[in-house]
Parts: C-alpha cells; structure tokens; sequence
C-alpha cells in the first residue's frame, strides 16, 4: 500500500485513511481532518455569536434612534388627500399628491380641534 503525506502535519499515511482538505488540492490525515473540522465549527459558532451580539446592539441603536425621531420629528396631514406621515424634515407639499400648502401638522390639527370644542 502506497503511503501519502499529510498536507497539514508532514507525517505519512496509508492514502484509504486520509481525506481531501477544504481547499481541495490536497490531503490531510484522519486526525488533522478532525481537528479542522472541530476549529471550524468554533469558529463558525464565534462568528454566529458575534453576528447575533451586533444585531442586539444594532436593534437598540434602532429603538434609540426610533425614540429620538419620535421627539424631534412632527406627524402631518395632507387637507387634499388626508394622507398622515411622520417626518423630521421640513415639508411644503404631500409626499402622496403632491399638493403644495394644504400640509397641516396634528399637532396644530388638534389643537384647532380644541379650539373648535371649546367655541361650542
């Protein structure tokens, strides 16, 4: 029987006992096969761990950010089509129609609402 060497340790081999490395190009014995095998799966598990530790951090950056828009930005109502959005922008016209000045934000829409009850 033809023995080979192990591309990985150099030591001699019966060929029937070794496997094709992931490369591809050559051949590893059965005990470096394994301990490939076991470093890539710690490793595949580290990278899951750390895509999994960004994603939290990155859905509480999110919430954040969601809960600084919800102070800064201001929710409107288009008059022309009764479209509602949020935005932190400035507008003149409906992102929906398009019709420029007949944009009213709800907070002044409620408080004409109020003033409306009131004057009853």
């Amino acid at each position: 029987m033809e023995n080979v060497k192990c591309n990985r340790c150099g030591k001699a081999y019966a060929i029937r006992s070794m496997s094709q490395d992931l490369s591809g190009k050559g051949l590893v014995c059965e005990e470096c096969f394994q301990i490939i095998n076991k470093v890539r799966a710690d490793a595949d598990r580290l990278i899951e761990r750390k895509i999994m530790n960004v994603e939290k951090s990155t859905g509480d950056k999110r919430s954040a950010e969601h809960a600084r828009l919800q102070r800064e930005g201001r929710e409107y109502m288009c008059r022309n089509c009764n479209y509602k959005f949020f935005t932190t922008l400035q507008v003149k016209r409906c992102p929906y129609c398009s019709d420029e000045n007949r944009l009213t934000s709800m907070n002044d829409l409620v408080k004409e609402i109020d003033d409306i009850i009131r004057s009853r």
